[in-house]
């Protein structure tokens, strides 16, 4: 569980900056980055949506309810027929 805090924004920190800034220009002497990589903030923000959401739906998807296995000595009934039949084959031993 921890790992997976630490490991996704790894991950995104690298994809967002790949499409923030994919020819990694460099920002001028006041700091502020040149207008080409302003112009692709929208676009980085709705691919890391639509992934964002495509993981989410595969979550979802494996999402399923708890089936419990069945367990043939679980009732009381069954064991006891099950110790009756075992103790009668003991017995024609």
């Amino acid at each position: 569980m921890l790992a997976g805090f630490g490991f996704g924004p790894f991950v995104f920190n690298f994809v967002s900056t790949a499409l923030v800034n994919p020819d990694n220009l460099k920002p001028n002497p006041s700091g502020f980055f040149p207008p080409e990589v302003a112009d692709n903030v929208p676009y980085m923000l709705r691919s890391l949506v639509y992934s964002w959401a495509a993981i989410a739906v595969v979550g979802i998807i494996l999402i399923f309810p708890y089936q419990e296995v069945p367990n043939p000595l679980k009732d009381d009934h069954q064991l006891t027929n099950y110790i009756d039949s075992t103790e009668d084959i003991a017995s024609e031993q």
